[in-house]
C-alpha cells in the first residue's frame, strides 16, 4: 500500500511543487499552504549520535498550552495537512489532546517518532484518529547497533514494539538514517525490514553541518547565527569512501530485490546524483529550489518559520494573523535571497531540495 502510495505522491507533489515555483518568480508571493509542520516539542528522550538539532539552545523553551494551540489552529483557515514533529512528539503528556483537535477539525495527519514512548497503554488512545495518513519511524540497525547510535539499552526494543503494535491499525514505514556506523548493514535493515513485514524501507542521507558553512549561509541571509540552531561537525568528511558508500548501497538494493523490500531515499534523487551528494557539489552542478517554501512551518512557541535548519521566525501566531506573516516584507525577502542564491551552503545534504535544472 504504501509503495503505492509514494508513487502517486511523488508525481503529484512534484507536479505541483513546480506549479509553485513558477509562482514565485514573480514578486515572492505564494499562496496560503495546505500544508503545515507542526512541532508541538523540542524535547526528546534520546541523544541520538547523528542528530543535528541543537536542543540545548530550544529544549527549555516553554511550550503552547493546548489552549493556545486551538487558538492557533482556529486561526489558519487554509490547514488541510499537518505533520507532527518533533523533538519526540510523544513526550507531551497531551499530544493526544492534540490530535483530538485535528481529527476534530478533519485535518489529516502525519506523525514522525522514535517509536520509544508508543505501547499498549497508549495505542488505544492513537487508534482513535482515523485521520491519521501515515506514521514515520525511526530504525537503524538490529538491536545492539540501533541501542548504540540512539545511545540507549531499550530505545530497540521499544521501537520494534511500537512499530509491531502501529501497524496493525496505521500505514507505517520506516526511516534508516545512513551513517558511518550502519552503513556497512544497510543490507541487514532491508532484511530486518522485511522480517517485521514490510515491503519497503527508506534510506535518509545524513545531514550534516560545518561551521564554514553556516557561516556562509548567515551572510547570504544576513542573519545571526542564532537563526541556525545546528550540531556543527568538525569536519565535512563522512568517514566513508564514496566507493563503500555506493558499494553498500547496491547491496540494499540486492537484498531489496531478493526480499521483495522496495528501497526508498531521502533526498530522493540520492542514487542519481549520488557523486554530487557525497562531495557536496548539488549547487555547483544543478540549479535547485526548496520544497519546504511551500508548506509553513510552526514550533511550539507558535513561531513561523521556513525549516528545520534556518529558524528565524517571521511572526508569531498568537500576536499576528497567519495572513499577515505568509506573505510579509521579512518572509518575502527570505525567499528572494534563497532562490537567487540557488540555496544555501547548508542545504547540501538537505532532504527537501528539489533539483530545476
Amino acid at each position: 500500500m504504501y509503495n503505492l502510495f509514494r508513487g502517486n505522491y511523488i508525481r503529484v507533489r512534484t507536479f505541483s511543487d513546480r506549479v509553485k515555483y513558477a509562482w514565485l518568480s514573480k514578486d515572492f508571493r505564494l499562496p496560503l499552504p495546505k500544508t503545515f509542520v507542526f512541532e508541538p516539542t523540542a524535547r526528546c528522550n534520546l541523544s541520538c549520535r547523528m542528530c543535528y538539532f541543537k536542543k540545548e539552545s530550544m529544549a527549555n523553551s516553554q511550550e503552547l498550552s493546548v489552549d493556545k494551540i486551538r487558538v492557533i489552529l482556529d486561526n489558519l483557515p487554509s490547514l488541510k495537512k499537518v505533520t507532527l514533529i518533533g523533538g519526540e512528539i510523544f513526550l507531551r503528556k497531551d499530544i493526544f489532546d492534540l490530535l483530538d483537535m485535528l481529527r476534530v477539525r478533519k485535518v489529516s495527519v502525519h506523525l514522525t517518532t522514535n517509536g520509544t514512548l508508543i505501547d499498549g497503554s497508549n495505542i488505544e488512545h492513537l487508534k482513535k484518529n482515523n485521520n491519521i495518513e501515515a506514521i514515520g519511524v525511526s530504525l537503524d540497525g538490529t538491536k545492539e547497533l540501533h541501542n548504540s547510535i540512539r545511545r540507549s539499552r531499550i530505545a530497540y526494543d521499544r521501537t520494534i514494539e511500537a512499530i509491531q503494535l502501529m501497524s496493525q491499525h496505521f500505514m507505517v514505514y520506516i526511516v534508516c538514517v545512513i551513517t558511518r556506523q550502519n552503513l556497512p548493514y544497510l543490507a541487514s535493515i532491508v532484511s530486518l525490514a522485511n522480517e517485521l513485514g514490510f515491503d519497503n524501507v527508506i534510506f535518509e542521507y545524513e545531514r550534516k553541518y560545518v561551521e564554514e558553512d553556516i557561516l556562509s549561509s548567515e551572510r547570504i541571509l544576513g542573519l545571526s547565527r542564532e537563526a541556525f540552531s545546528l550540531n556543527c561537525s568538525e569536519q565535512a568528511e563522512r568517514g566513508y569512501s564514496f566507493t563503500e558508500l555506493e558499494s553498500s548501497l547496491k547491496a540494499a538494493e540486492r537484498e531489496g530485490d531478493r526480499a521483495g523490500v522496495a528501497v526508498y531515499y531521502l533526498p530522493r534523487f540520492l542514487r542519481e546524483e549520488l557523486s554530487a551528494c557525497y562531495h557536496r557539489r548539488l549547487r555547483k552542478e544543478g540549479r535547485y529550489f526548496c520544497r519546504a517554501l511551500f508548506n509553513s512551518r510552526v514550533d511550539w512557541r507558535g513561531d513561523v518559520f521556513h525549516c528545520y535548519a534556518v529558524r528565524e521566525s517571521f511572526g508569531n501566531l498568537l500576536n499576528s494573523s497567519f495572513e499577515e506573516i505568509w506573505n510579509n516584507q521579512k518572509y518575502r525577502e527570505f525567499r528572494k535571497h534563497l532562490l537567487e542564491n540557488n540555496l544555501l551552503p547548508i542545504c547540501e545534504t538537505c532532504l527537501y531540495m528539489e533539483r530545476i535544472s
